[in-house]
């Protein structure tokens, strides 16, 4: 009876042990190769498992090996690391290789943005950040990437120091800050200089910034904190003539009398008449013969200096130019103009008659005057 109880005990020690062994043995194979886990980006549709490496990458083949084990994830055929695609938008920003946008595949797990995806740029912006939308604002990055993504750049304006040269003038604003792609800060302009009116603040290529009142005329698109704007000055012209000037013509449309008056300058440039237009009143129509007017009608304006040629001016709607260059005036001062003297009368056709005599004074015709500010030379 004690014989068979051992053998007993023997068989089912033996059970035992083979159970165990059998265990181990599956735990064993567990950890060398586990069931699929994800696709490989690299490889579609290749199993994933779990392989245990060493610290130089080698699998690891018996407890007498390195202890330094660890797991990667890795393609069941590779130690390949899985990677992930992640898009970098530029936002209007360029890479040193003149892309806008770039690619990048990053490994599972590790850092979303590589260390050099950051160098781009912009003009007049620096680099802000990173967000999920091309107008949106920055946002933290994950700290690690574990799904493809989109990042678009942002961008803050840079600002500038701008200097402002009144060329000439006195008071106002000598300096001025401005914001890339921004309209300019309104600014106080300079006074008014002897015979010249402030025109506004232009670059050296003449592009206008600011207008005669100090307010922006143009956005800021200069990535240089080196510029200078310049006034631009307007010459005052300060140009008078008579209001009227009277003739006297008889029954016969004969001109008995002619009136001299004189235009006066103030400005501080030499002031050239280059046209004289005249235009015949609804009076003048009634005063004539049916006829006379459109054939023959003029303005005689004879210089009392310069040429003495007369200056006959038709009386249309179209500038006739003054013969010989025209008349110039000296240059004068608001307080000291010069004077330019002429006499007034009438060009009429030979046999002109009145329709009616009148018992007054008749306007006759209103004229204008083209001005030019020429050199003292």
């Amino acid at each position: 009876m004690s014989s068979r109880n051992n053998i007993s005990n023997a068989s089912r020690l033996a059970r035992c042990v083979a159970a165990c062994i059998f265990v181990c043995i599956l735990v064993l194979t567990a950890l060398v190769s586990v069931p699929a886990l994800a696709a490989d980006s690299n490889s579609v549709g290749t199993a994933v498992g779990i392989r245990i490496t060493d610290s130089s990458n080698s699998q690891y083949q018996s407890p007498t090996g390195s202890t330094n084990i660890g797991l990667r994830v890795t393609n069941s055929n590779s130690t390949k690391p899985i990677k992930v695609s992640v898009q970098f938008f530029g936002n209007d920003g360029t890479w040193s290789d003149g892309a806008q946008t770039k690619t990048v595949d990053i490994e599972l797990l590790k850092p979303t943005v590589p260390p050099d995806i950051e160098n781009l740029s912009r003009t007049g912006y620096e680099f802000d950040g990173w967000s999920t939308t091309p107008k949106g604002e920055a946002v933290s990055l994950p700290t690690s990437t574990v799904e493809p993504a989109m990042w678009f750049a942002c961008w803050k304006a840079k600002s500038y120091q701008v200097t402002l040269d009144p060329d000439g003038g006195e008071g106002g604003d000598t300096s001025t800050t401005a914001t890339y792609d921004a309209p300019m800060q309104h600014v106080t302009v300079p006074n008014d200089k002897d015979g010249y009116i402030f025109a506004g603040y232009f670059d050296d290529q003449n592009k206008q910034y600011y207008d005669e009142e100090g307010n922006s005329k143009a956005n800021w698109d200069k990535d240089d904190n080196n510029v200078t704007l310049t006034a631009h000055w307007t010459l005052k012209i300060d140009f008078t003539f008579p209001s009227e000037a009277l003739v006297q013509i008889d029954a016969a449309g004969n001109v008995t009398g002619q009136e001299n008056f004189s235009f006066s300058s103030g400005t501080v440039k030499s002031l050239k008449i280059t046209a004289v237009k005249g235009v015949p009143t609804s009076s003048a129509a009634s005063l004539f013969a049916q006829g006379t007017i459109p054939d023959g009608l003029r303005v005689l304006l004879t210089p009392k200096t310069g040429s003495d040629e007369e200056v006959r001016v038709p009386l249309t709607s179209a500038d006739t130019s003054i013969p010989n260059g025209g008349w110039t005036l000296a240059a004068g001062s608001t307080t000291n103009p010069t004077t330019f003297a002429v006499d007034f009368s009438l060009f009429l056709p030979s046999g002109t008659q009145l329709n009616y005599f009148p018992e007054g004074d008749v306007a006759v015709a209103n004229l204008s005057y083209v001005v030019e500010a020429v050199d003292a030379s």
